[in-house]
């Protein structure tokens, strides 16, 4: 995993750039904001935050569990591989953002 693509772009946000972004969520309508959230917060892909459900929130756990959806479907034999998924915490005010 690098930081840099190959023409030399950073691929990550900086502290400040996140703390804007997430600044600027706030006069979004209620769902861009939980969106945004999730997408500060886990730093999943926009693909798995789109395909969250609210069972894959845990209030009690204070995590997000997200389906990792850049592995591999199938093993090296061909076989088809279960999904996989990755418990993210977050901030304990995460109630808030729902």
């Amino acid at each position: 995993m690098s930081l840099f693509d190959e023409k030399g772009k950073r691929l990550n946000l900086t502290d400040t750039e996140r703390k804007l972004f997430l600044d600027a969520s706030k006069v979004e309508t209620r769902e861009n904001r939980v969106f945004c959230s999730v997408l500060h917060y886990t730093g999943c892909r926009l693909s798995e935050a789109l395909e969250l459900t609210p069972r894959q929130i845990s209030m009690q756990e204070q995590a997000i569990i997200i389906r990792t959806l850049k592995k591999r479907k199938r093993d090296k034999q061909g076989r088809e591989k279960k999904p996989q998924f990755r418990s993210v915490p977050v901030p304990s005010n995460v109630g808030d953002f729902f």
